[in-house]
């Protein structure tokens, strides 16, 4: 007994998960007379691919058999792609950059991560490295610049007020006890005392004016006015 025998068939191929699968088929010959043909397909699927087994059954009116199989395998080997990742972002010193760009993948889930390096700069910043991996631990790049900016001067939170005193009791600057913060960076404290005359020699006017400035050029100026009176009658030593 003969079998038929397949004449034309289709080779094994290996595709990419972005291309078509094709269709294929096969054709058997038998010396005795009429070959019918039956097809079947199966798949089957892992994490990173799958495999499509196409088989051919040719039989004859005796009986006899024989058979094809085509094999087509998918696999992963293309990165995802991420769809909008801008180069350059502008945020407030004490913000936080919580956008996260899509990336997209022919073939599986895609999952973005990211690491951060500081940059120098008055605010501070970061080079944000975004990494886009997909089933197949295939990866995608990308990189955004991310600059804080600082607009805001340091403030004082615990300044004094404007007092009068006597030219025999006049408060120390030290006395003056200030206390400052600034929302992004170290500040530096300047220090100027002037004196004003007023209308005798023991009436005057101390201005002392502390400077705050951070690390990005903001500074903001505060002002303590000590009105020094002479208001103490002069006292007989003797008589």
């Amino acid at each position: 007994a003969v079998a038929p025998e397949f004449v034309e068939t289709p080779q094994d191929i290996i595709l990419s998960c972005e291309d078509q699968i094709p269709s294929s088929s096969a054709i058997a010959e038998d010396a005795c007379g009429e070959v019918a043909i039956d097809f079947s397909e199966s798949e089957e699927v892992s994490e990173c691919g799958r495999v499509i087994t196409r088989t051919w059954v040719a039989s004859d009116l005796c009986g006899n058999t024989s058979s094809y199989t085509q094999h087509i395998t998918v696999v992963d080997d293309v990165a995802p792609v991420f769809v909008s990742v801008p180069a350059e972002v502008f945020i407030g010193c004490g913000d936080e950059y919580t956008f996260v760009p899509n990336a997209v993948d022919a073939c599986s889930e895609v999952a973005v991560s990211f690491s951060d390096i500081p940059l120098d700069g008055c605010a501070g910043g970061m080079l944000r490295t975004w990494l886009a991996s997909d089933a197949c631990g295939n990866i995608a790049t990308a990189q955004t610049t991310i600059t804080r900016e600082d607009d805001a001067a340091p403030i004082m939170t615990q300044f004094p007020e404007d007092v009068y005193a006597d030219c025999s009791a006049i408060p120390s600057a030290l006395s003056a006890g200030i206390e400052y913060i600034d929302n992004c960076s170290d500040v530096q404290v300047s220090f100027v005392e002037v004196t004003k005359g007023g209308d005798c020699a023991y009436d005057f006017i101390i201005e002392r004016t502390w400077t705050l400035t951070d690390a990005c050029g903001n500074s903001s100026q505060w002002l303590w006015r000590i009105y020094v009176v002479d208001q103490v009658a002069p006292v007989f030593s003797s008589l």
